[in-house]
C-alpha cells in the first residue's frame, strides 16, 4: 500500500471507532489511488460480511468500466479456497452467495435509487454537473442506510471548484469536530510517484525555493517527517509549465499543496480550463470515416460570422470573416461543402434565413438544416432550449477522456478560437423551470466585448447526435454485425445532378447513402 493508502486506511478505522460510520469526503489530487483502495476494502467487505451491499458511482461510463473490471479481476485472482462463490459477474453487478452485492454506476444514468447499501462511494463527485449530484442526492442518497452502524459514506474527488456540492460538503467537514463529515486532504506532494530527477543545470527559480521553504516549515511544524525536495519540485515545475502551460489556477486545483487552493478558484466557466488545456494539447487524429458537420454562425449587426467544421473527437478547421452579405456566405459555405465533402451543415437561423434559402436553391436543401437557437430541445426535460442543450453536448464532449478531464477531444490551437470559448459561463439551473439555461449571447457579448460567434459555430455543430455520414455505406460483415465503407458515389454527385443547363438539382438516392438505412 501506498503512504496514503496506508493514512486513508487509518482514517476509516479511526472514524468506525469513534463514530461507528464513515461520512468522509476526500480532497485529493490527481490520480493518488484513493479509489483503488476503497474498491479493495468494498470487495473485502463484501466476502467477509453475508448480505453487504455496495454502490460505486462514477462521473463516466469508462471509468465505470474500468472499476468493475477491477472489482471482477479481485474474485478471479483469490484463491479458490477462500473465494465467495459468485452468482452474477455481469452488467455492472458483482453478486456472491453470501448475498453481497457491489453494483458499479455512472452518473447522470444510474442513480441508485432504490438501492439499500452499506457503503456509497460517490467517486469524482466534485467533476458531476449539478443535476446529476440532485439526482443522486434524491436517489441512492435515500436509500444509502445512512443511520446504520458501519456503514459508510464516501465522496471522494479532485476539486471541481467552489459552490458545488463536494465543496460544501468538504468544507463543512474540514478541521470541524462538530461536523457529522470528516473531510481528509492529501496534497499532492504526499504522492510518492510525484517526482522527476532534475537536470543537472536546473535551478528552481524564487518562487518555487519560496514554496519548498513554505511546505517544509508547515510539516515541520505539524510534526510529520515528510520533507518535499528537488526532485518533487522538478516534478511541479514540468507539469505546471509543459502540461498545464503555466496556467497555475489549474495545477492548484488538480494537483492542490493546500484545502483551500483546491477550491481556490470560482471559474463557473462551461468549460473547464484544464479541459481546454487538455483539448488543446490533444494528439486525437481525424478518423476519416467520422460525420463531417459544419456549423454556421451568419453575422448579425457588427459581429462577425463563424464557420467550424467537426469531424468526431476533432475540430480540424475554422473561418472567421468579418464583413459577410447572404450571397457570399453561400458561396462560401457551397465551397466548403463539396471540397470537404461535408455530411451536415447547421445554420443559425438568427441571421442565417438568406443564406439557408439560398444554399437550398442550389440544391443543398436535404443537408442544410436552419437551427433556431430558442427553438424546442430534444431532451425538453432537462434543457430549458436548443442552444441550451448543444452547448450541454459540447460540453460534455470536451470533457470525454481519463478522469472526465478531456484530452479526447481535439480544439485549434488558435487564440481567438479559445477566446470565444473560455470565458462562456456555465449552465445555470433556473428553480422555475427545473431546466438548464445558457447566459444570453448579449450577456456573453458583455463578458468577451463581442459576440461569440465562434463559440455558437462550434455548437451548432451538436444539434444533433448520432448522426452517420452521408458517403458511408453499411454493409453487413462475416460477425454479422455492420462496417462502414467508402461509397463508389462518394464525390459532389452524391448528392445533386445537374439539368442540361448546368443548374442543380436535389437528386435522390437510396436511403444508405443518407446514412438512415442498412
Amino acid at each position: 500500500m501506498t503512504p496514503i493508502q496506508l493514512r486513508l486506511h487509518y482514517l476509516v478505522q479511526a472514524l468506525l471507532e469513534k463514530r461507528g460510520r464513515v461520512r468522509m469526503p476526500v480532497v485529493k489530487p490527481r490520480q493518488i489511488r484513493s479509489t483503488t483502495y476503497f474498491n479493495a476494502m468494498e470487495f473485502k467487505l463484501s466476502q467477509d460480511i453475508p448480505g453487504f451491499k455496495t454502490l460505486i458511482l462514477t462521473h463516466r461510463a469508462k471509468i465505470t468500466t474500468e472499476v468493475f473490471e477491477n472489482l471482477k479481476r479481485y474474485h478471479e485472482q483469490m484463491e479458490p479456497e477462500l473465494q465467495q462463490e459468485a452468482t452474477q459477474k455481469n452488467d455492472y453487478k458483482l453478486a456472491w452467495k453470501n448475498l453481497s452485492e457491489i453494483t458499479t454506476g455512472t452518473a447522470g444514468t444510474d442513480s441508485g435509487r432504490g438501492f439499500p447499501c452499506m457503503i456509497l462511494q460517490p467517486s469524482e463527485i466534485g467533476r458531476y454537473r449539478d443535476r446529476h449530484v440532485r439526482d443522486i442526492q434524491e436517489g441512492a442518497m435515500q436509500a444509502h442506510a445512512s443511520a446504520e452502524e458501519g456503514s459508510m459514506l464516501i465522496p471522494e474527488s479532485t476539486s471541481g471548484g467552489e459552490g458545488n456540492y463536494f465543496h460544501e460538503i468538504a468544507k463543512s467537514g474540514y478541521r470541524n469536530p462538530s461536523s457529522s463529515w470528516f473531510t481528509a486532504f492529501f496534497a499532492w506532494y504526499e504522492e510518492p510517484d510525484y517526482r522527476w530527477d532534475p537536470p543537472k543545470n536546473w535551478v528552481p527559480d524564487s518562487e518555487e525555493v519560496r514554496i519548498m521553504n513554505s511546505i517544509n516549515a508547515d510539516l515541520a511544524k505539524s510534526g510529520r517527517s515528510l520533507r518535499v525536495g528537488l526532485d518533487q519540485m522538478y516534478w511541479r515545475h514540468m507539469k505546471l509549465h509543459d502540461e498545464l502551460r503555466g496556467n497555475l489556477t489549474a495545477f492548484q486545483r488538480e494537483y492542490p499543496g493546500t484545502f483551500e487552493e483546491a477550491f481556490s478558484s470560482v471559474e463557473g466557466k462551461l468549460i473547464d480550463s484544464v479541459v481546454m488545456i487538455n483539448a488543446l494539447n490533444s494528439k486525437t487524429p481525424i478518423n476519416a470515416f467520422d460525420t463531417k458537420i459544419l456549423g454556421v454562425d451568419p453575422a448579425g449587426q457588427g459581429d462577425r460570422t463563424a464557420i467550424v467544421k467537426r469531424q468526431g473527437f476533432v475540430i480540424p478547421k475554422h473561418w472567421v470573416h468579418n464583413r459577410m452579405d447572404d450571397v457570399t456566405l453561400a458561396n462560401i459555405v457551397k465551397k466548403i461543402i463539396d471540397e470537404d465533402r461535408i455530411d451536415y451543415c447547421f445554420i443559425d437561423m438568427g441571421y442565417g434565413h438568406g443564406t439557408y434559402n439560398i444554399l437550398r436553391s442550389l440544391g443543398y436543401g436535404h443537408m442544410v438544416i436552419g437551427v433556431y437557437f430558442g427553438g424546442s430541445p430534444n431532451n425538453k426535460q432537462l434543457y430549458f432550449n436548443k442552444r441550451a442543450e448543444m452547448a450541454g453536448r459540447f460540453q460534455d464532449w470536451m470533457e470525454e477522456g481519463p478522469d472526465g478531464m478531456g484530452g479526447t477531444a481535439r480544439i485549434p490551437d488558435d487564440e481567438e478560437f479559445v477566446r470565444d470559448i473560455r470565458l462562456v459561463p456555465d449552465l445555470e439551473y433556473c428553480g422555475q423551470s427545473q431546466k438548464f439555461k445558457l447566459a444570453t449571447k448579449e450577456d456573453i457579448k458583455d463578458l468577451l466585448g463581442k459576440s461569440p460567434d465562434i463559440f455558437d459555430a462550434t455548437i451548432l455543430t451538436f444539434t444533433e447526435e448520432n448522426l452517420r455520414p452521408r458517403n458511408v455505406i453499411w454493409t453487413p460483415n462475416s460477425g454479422g454485425t455492420f462496417e462502414q465503407q467508402q461509397s463508389m458515389l462518394s464525390t459532389e454527385n452524391t448528392f445533386r445532378t445537374w439539368d442540361t443547363q448546368g443548374n442543380p438539382q436535389q437528386k435522390q438516392f437510396d436511403p444508405r447513402y443518407y446514412g438512415f438505412g442498412q
